[in-house]
């Protein structure tokens, strides 16, 4: 029984990242479909004015990010099913596939003509982000993870708490110069950096 078990989950865990890896690749169909539309050259990126500062041949902005993504996320994958929160399990499974989506989309929309508020777009998903891994993150133990320690618990508690403070304070800059999203991501940063690296030594055991 234990065995047809160990078995069954393992089918469950294949059929979700076969899933997740047809999701992620879904804006490469798109874009293939889309191929004659589009420009020579896609922008990718944007500045702080959110205007095209980086761009790319069709031909690669139609697959770079979405395999960047598929690389990220097949790499992630074990270490996510780790993660004894159901909910934040399936959270974290499915954030690598939907981001991946939102932003190939954004891509391919400006590149089509369209007008698209990326600044808006990217903070929201952002803040969302660290609105439900922060909220997590102090009732959890050890990181969410079956591997938990004292440390790691109080790690965890400050993290959490700090990522839900950060969510808050990137949807208050949408209210101010573009430039204070980036010092308050600085900020954030910097804290999240006092957090780890006095503790790097006792997470690691």
């Amino acid at each position: 029984r234990g065995f047809s078990h160990l078995e069954e989950q393992k089918m469950k865990n294949n059929m979700q990242r076969v899933i997740g890896n047809l999701v992620i690749l879904t804006p490469v169909i798109v874009g293939l479909a889309l191929y004659q539309q589009l420009p020579n050259r896609v922008a990718i990126h944007f500045n702080v004015e959110e205007q095209a500062n980086g761009f790319m041949n069709r031909n690669l902005a139609i697959v770079v990010l979405p395999f960047i993504a598929l690389a990220i996320y097949n790499l992630l994958f074990s270490y996510f099913k780790q993660i004894t929160i159901s909910f934040l399990k399936e959270f974290m499974l499915w954030l690598i596939p939907i981001s991946a989506v939102i932003i190939q989309g954004l891509v391919l929309t400006v590149a089509m003509g369209g007008h698209v508020q990326v600044r808006l777009t990217v903070i929201w998903l952002v803040a969302l982000i660290f609105l439900v891994i922060g909220n997590y993150l102090p009732k959890s133990i050890g990181l969410a993870t079956k591997n938990h320690s004292e440390s790691s618990n109080s790690v965890a508690r400050k993290l959490g708490y700090l990522m839900v403070a950060m969510s808050l304070a990137l949807l208050i800059s949408l209210c101010f110069n573009p430039y204070t999203t980036i010092i308050i991501l600085g900020v954030f940063v910097v804290l999240i950096l006092s957090i780890l690296l006095p503790n790097f030594r006792s997470l690691r055991k």
